[in-house]
Order: C-alpha cells, then sequence, then structure tokens
C-alpha cells in the first residue's frame, strides 16, 4: 500500500519542477498529484518480490541524478533571473 502523505509529496515536487522550468500555470497540484500515484503504481506493478529490487536501484539511481541535476540547473537559471 502506498503512503498517501507521500504522493501529496511527489505531487509537490513534481508541481515545483512545472512553476520553475514554464511561463504557463495551466496544470494544478491534483494533475501532479495523479501522476505520481501512477508513477508509484508502475513501480509497484512491476516490483513483484522483494529480490526483485535489485534491478530497479540501477533505474531509481539514474532517476535520482536526473532530479538532482535538473533541481540545480533550474536553481542555477532562477538564480540569474532573479539578480
Amino acid at each position: 500500500m502506498i503512503n498517501t502523505g507521500y504522493l501529496i509529496l511527489v505531487g509537490q515536487a513534481l508541481n515545483v519542477v512545472y512553476v520553475l522550468s514554464g511561463d504557463d500555470h495551466d496544470m494544478k497540484l491534483p494533475y501532479f498529484t495523479a501522476i505520481g500515484a501512477f508513477i508509484c503504481a508502475i513501480f509497484a506493478r512491476g516490483l513483484p518480490y522483494l529480490s526483485a529490487v535489485g534491478i530497479w536501484v540501477g533505474f531509481a539511481t539514474f532517476l535520482s541524478l536526473i532530479y538532482i541535476l535538473t533541481t540545480v540547473v533550474l536553481s542555477l537559471i532562477d538564480g540569474k533571473i532573479s539578480n
């Protein structure tokens, strides 16, 4: 079972990336929460047993690096715009 607070946190993180990277603010938090829930459901469905976690470690590391790099780049862009 997936924690509801975790899904809301995922939705907020996606919403922040969307707001920082675009000029239009058409999408709202519930849409990002639904996207996050869908991604979590795919992950939960793709992990049928505990020994399959090893397969997901590389995938999760890759996604984490993309997230970290995106956050750093958007922070730098936002800092240049603010100055």
